[in-house]
């Protein structure tokens, strides 16, 4: 098996991380040869949120915390949280995807699934931020404003028109509004509300078209201190606590795993890996009775199945310019999500004339990339009316690592017997993650043949291990990895429209 492909050691400044303590103050001590249940490989959002649905049964009525009796190790490469989790968009809403053209594909019964999922999703994140203490929920900082597709094209517009047709067919009292304009227009708070409310928004006239769809339930947030509150949740079963009943979980950092064997059809896998020290690197192995590929964008070589995922380096500034809600234009490649201080502002990846693809490397930027987000800046600042003689103050800029698919949808669920995985979200995790994790932890426990403590019953579980089955026979839907995404060709001719 192929060493995987690994992050830099010296990655870019998120503003994400900036000023944060990290995730983890003390890595845990594991014996060479150590048996664990489950091996969890990646220390990202995935992976810990894997840990928490694996080892935690989730209660939201105040009732005292319970837990398996699953022993869980997780093997970060770089530092928890270091990887997608912190080099993020920070925008958190349902269908950021291509609903109707997996519903072209795959049916509308999968694409109305698919979004109920993604709204459990996005509803059990919040459910588990009003639960956290108040200093989580303060460094979470979830806002919850609502997002707005801005479109500058007609195809954008005939777009729009279909998926918010798609889900008025699906949930019709859903809060899915849409508007009609043209330019110049500055979007406030009141605008977004006579969105959802369904009403008309005058404006003047010029060019270009306008179209706004706002979608609820829509937030920004730290994906960062979420994985940091999940931990917390979970400090009572590691291994410095008080003992207590229950399951154990140690979380080791600097752990570059190499391989994952299996002797014989029902023996326990072996995972080895290389833990780096002030003395060198040291080789060491853990045994496992379930390995959890939890290592997105760094997956490909890890596993036969995961060879269809595709690394891809996205870029985002935090700018000082204010929004009144998540916002995206350009069939949502460029995108906007609120933060206390402005914004977060990321997406032109087809100004790069590689596009990004097939990159790993989070220690630089891109300069193509880079002047098409400053043009980006302009074009917001125009819609939101920000005031000309007070320049932009970009304070951070940063890229990260996303995982793309053939058909832009994830592998979750079981790549082999005893192997699972979750990755592969094509710029779209947010509001998957957290749903996709607890789909895994039910498989895994379920394999072990312990008790399901955290069940998947729900009315869409069916179509979405479907449509996620690592397994599945790739069919192409929407976009590809390696096309020019968005309005590549527009955003090229700086003449048709400021950027």
């Amino acid at each position: 098996m192929k060493a995987s492909s690994l992050p830099s050691e010296n990655p870019t400044v998120s503003y994400w991380m900036d000023g944060r303590e990290p995730l983890l103050d003390q890595p845990d001590e594991v014996n060479d040869g150590e048996t664990a249940d489950v091996v969890i490989i990646g220390g990202g959002l995935s992976g810990l949120a894997t840990a928490y649905w694996l080892l935690r049964k989730e209660s939201g009525d105040g009732s005292a915390a319970e837990y398996s009796t699953a022993s869980v190790v997780v093997l970060e490469a770089r530092t928890l949280g270091s990887g997608a989790t912190g080099r993020n968009g920070g925008h958190l809403y349902p269908g950021a995807g291509p609903l109707q053209d997996l519903a072209d594909t795959h049916g509308f019964a999968a694409a109305a699934a698919l979004w109920d999922f993604e709204t459990d999703t996005c509803r059990r994140a919040a459910a588990f931020v009003e639960r956290a203490t108040p200093q989580a929920r303060r460094g979470i900082d979830m806002q919850t404003r609502g997002f707005l597709a801005v479109c500058r094209f007609d195809d954008e517009v005939k777009d729009a028109a279909s998926e918010v047709a798609l889900l008025r067919k699906a949930h019709p009292d859903l809060p899915v509004g849409i508007e009609f304009g043209n330019a110049p227009c500055v979007l406030g708070p009141e605008d977004t509300d006579q969105v959802l409310r369904g009403e008309a928004r005058a404006s003047g006239p010029g060019e270009p078209l306008y179209i706004g769809s706002l979608r609820s339930p829509a937030a920004s947030w730290r994906p960062f201190e979420f994985a940091r509150a999940a931990l917390q949740t979970l400090a009572g079963l590691r291994p410095r606590s008080e003992p207590r009943a229950g399951g154990q979980l140690k979380l080791v950092e600097r752990a570059t795993v190499t391989s994952v064997t299996r002797a014989g059809a029902a023996g326990p896998f072996e995972v080895a890996y290389s833990l780096a020290g002030s003395d060198g690197p040291r080789d060491k192995t853990l045994k496992a009775r379930a390995v959890v590929f939890a290592t997105n964008g760094y997956s490909q070589y890890l596993h036969p199945a995961l060879a269809h995922i595709t690394s891809v380096r996205g870029q985002c500034l935090k700018v000082d310019t204010v929004v009144p809600c998540n916002l995206g234009w350009d069939d949502c490649d460029t995108y906007v999500a609120p933060v206390q201080d402005g914004c977060v502002l990321g997406g032109k990846r087809a100004w790069c004339p590689t596009l990004e693809v097939a990159v790993t490397n989070d220690s630089s930027i891109d300069p193509h990339v880079a002047e098409g987000l400053e043009g980006a800046l302009t074009y917001l600042r125009s819609i939101v009316g920000a005031p000309a003689a007070d320049p932009p103050k970009t304070t951070h800029h940063w890229t990260g690592i996303m995982a793309f698919t053939p058909d832009r949808l994830p592998l979750v669920g079981s790549c082999d017997d005893g192997l699972f995985c979750l990755g592969g979200y094509t710029g779209e995790g947010m509001p998957k993650i957290f749903g996709c994790a607890r789909l895994v932890a039910a498989r895994v426990l379920e394999h072990l043949g312990m008790p399901a403590i955290n069940p998947v019953d729900d009315p869409w579980k069916e179509q979405v291990e479907r449509l996620f089955d690592p397994r599945r026979a790739f069919a192409s839907v929407g976009r590809q990895p390696t096309d020019a995404l968005g309005n590549a060709e527009r955003d090229a001719l700086p003449a048709v429209l400021p950027r």
